[in-house]
Formats: C-alpha cells, structure tokens, sequence
C-alpha cells in the first residue's frame, strides 16, 4: 500500500521516469511497484526538483530583459567601437572627437541598466533558493517578480 504525500507534477514525472506508475483508484493508490514507487515519494524533495528550472526562468528573463536594453549584436558592436576608441584615441573618453564620446554616454547608460538586471537576477536567484514551500516555488513566475528594476 502507498503512503501517498502531494508533492505535485514533478513527483509524478520522477516515478515515470523511474520506469513506474502510479494513479488513484477509488481514494487508493495504486503503483506498479509499491517498494520502489514509495521509495521515490519518500525521498523526493519537491523544491529541489523544481528549483533548477525555476533559475532557468529568471535567467531567461533576465536575457530578454536585458536584449530589450540592447540587443546582443549592438552589445558586441559597441564593446568593439569602445575598444577601437580606446586604441585609437587613448583611454580617456574626453580625448574622443565628439561622436564617440557621445557614443560612449550611450553605451555606459544602457551598461548600467544591463547591471542593474543582471544583479536583480543574481538577487532573484538567491530569493528563489530560500524559499522551502515547494507550492510557493511552483507557482512563482520570472516575468512578473516585483524585484526586476523599472
């Protein structure tokens, strides 16, 4: 007989993908296994199982957060024109003729708000491995945490 315990969708995925089943029958719960499936419930850790996909999330929306501010192709482009001014020109940015200094204003304003989310998700990331309610890990969502700057 199975000792069943809620531990949500990932439980279940572990148990299929040790090779077992498990479903309810009348209020009973029935496994191809009942050793094995018990086993898997009574070692499963359901916030360490969905953690590694929820830091996935918020990197990813970090990404596309970040690529709103500057799109990966002009970040590369503007890290090459600022080492080309560097070479060129020295490195103080107020010996540049004017266009590239402007440039460089731009580039350094949009570096800092590349900064600013990537240590909101790095603040994220550590608020996501505190928390030790496996349904409040569940049901948070990177696209709306209240931490990412405006």
């Amino acid at each position: 007989m199975i000792n069943y315990i809620e531990r949500g969708a990932r439980l279940h995925e572990a148990i299929h993908r040790a090779g077992h089943t498990l479903r309810e029958e009348s209020g009973v719960w029935v496994s191809s296994d009942d050793a094995a499936v018990q086993a898997i419930i009574d070692a499963f850790d359901p916030v360490a199982a969905a953690l590694p996909d929820k830091v996935t999330a918020v990197k990813a929306e970090a990404q596309r957060r970040i690529y709103l501010v500057l799109p990966a192709h002009m970040q590369t482009n503007l890290m090459a024109q600022g080492l080309q001014n560097t070479l060129t020109y020295g490195a103080d940015s107020a010996t540049w003729p004017a266009d590239q200094q402007a440039l460089k204003v731009y580039t350094d304003a949009r570096w800092l708000r590349i900064k600013a989310l990537r240590e909101a998700s790095n603040a994220i990331e550590a608020k996501l491995n505190a928390i030790i309610d496996w349904q409040v890990l569940e049901a948070y969502d990177a696209t709306t945490d209240a931490d990412w700057p405006e």
